[in-house]
């Protein structure tokens, strides 16, 4: 998994559910997780669209933490 290679201890669940849950295709392996990888994904690309609308252009984002990320994950699996 990416995150034991470079020393994270919280593993990005989005990047978890791509590994497990895709076919050699590329294809989703059901509908929920092909659901759930798309909305998680445009929510956080929204988040992160705002973050850089709201920064001038001398300050540096990274986007958002994997600890943000992974919550909007688990607001989206739970509401499913």
């Amino acid at each position: 998994m990416q995150s034991e290679k470079i020393g994270e201890l919280t593993p990005d669940f989005l990047q978890v559910l791509e590994e497990t849950h895709r076919n050699p295709d590329g294809s989703f392996t059901d509908g929920k997780s092909e659901y759930i990888y798309k909305e998680v994904s445009s929510r956080i690309q929204e988040m992160e669209s705002e973050l850089c609308a709201g920064e001038n252009e001398s300050s540096a984002s990274g986007g958002l933490t994997t600890q943000t990320k992974n919550k909007i994950y688990t607001e989206v699996k739970r509401s499913f």
